[in-house]
């Protein structure tokens, strides 16, 4: 019997939960714990709370693309599409970052066809 979800995919939700994870947590750490508030003094607070939904919605992207749901990546790709659009709008291109995404949404989307 074979796999229902190709061992790329496995890897790249784990990278981007783990990401997704570490970013909700970092943001909370610095905005809860005093000694790493200086770390988002300069950062405007509707900055943070928009990385956190993206993060959250990331998250819920991933759970279904775990399944395998298309609707899932197609919902995935619409997020990091708006994201990029936003931060490049607020902070100037991220080319790294748009980068990363490009590559692992297009890895994801090689799989489309087998996602119901």
């Amino acid at each position: 019997m074979p796999d229902k979800r190709p061992l790329l995919v496995s890897i790249i939700c784990l990278y981007l939960t783990i990401s997704a994870t570490l970013s909700i947590g970092g943001i909370l750490l610095a905005l809860i714990v005093p000694a790493f508030a200086a770390a988002v003094v300069n950062i405007p607070l509707w900055s943070l709370i928009f990385k956190t939904i993206v993060a959250l919605l990331y998250l819920v992207g991933l759970i279904y693309i775990w399944g395998m749901k298309r609707w899932a990546l197609i919902f995935l790709t619409v997020v990091i599409v708006i994201e990029q659009a936003i931060r490049s709008l607020t902070f100037g291109p991220q080319l790294l970052g748009l980068i990363i995404s490009v590559v692992l949404t297009g890895l994801l989307w090689i799989y489309h066809k087998q996602m119901n």
